[in-house]
């Protein structure tokens, strides 16, 4: 799992082809299970846009299930941290479901807390992002 955000880092495609399940599907609040081609086509190239990735916290939510919470810089300057839930069976990335967090303002690190649950009306849809912002492209 690591190795994959090695290559990312790097641009190593040929080598995180083979660290994804043919069959390996990609979430984000505006892509639904995209598959592994399109994620290569689409989101892998995106690292150029980043100064710098950190892993911050690496931790196994069950046998398959780990769960990753990164930082990192774009080339413009701005700091984000981003999680991630990812299945991992067979030794093969399965599937990645992504969370966007937010900016890391001031340059210090905040610990992570849940500020609201937002719950759809019964019957409702899912609430899908901030109200008001569009949600970004890879």
């Amino acid at each position: 799992m690591r190795a994959a955000f090695r290559c990312y880092r790097s641009q190593d495609r040929d080598a995180a082809i083979g660290l994804y399940a043919d069959d390996c599907s990609f979430t984000r609040a505006q892509d639904g299970h995209i598959d592994k081609a399109e994620f290569f086509a689409r989101c892998f190239p995106t690292a150029r846009r980043t100064s710098w990735q950190r892993l911050l916290h690496v931790t196994p939510a069950d046998e398959e299930l780990v769960v990753v919470l990164y930082e990192y810089q774009r080339t413009t300057g701005e700091r984000y941290r981003d999680m991630e839930a990812i299945r991992v069976r067979d030794g093969l990335i399965r599937e990645v479901q992504v969370f966007f967090g937010g900016a890391v303002r001031g340059g210090r690190r905040r610990s992570l807390t849940v500020s609201r649950v937002i719950r759809p009306p019964s019957g409702g849809r899912a609430w899908r992002g901030a109200p008001g912002r569009p949600a970004a492209r890879c």
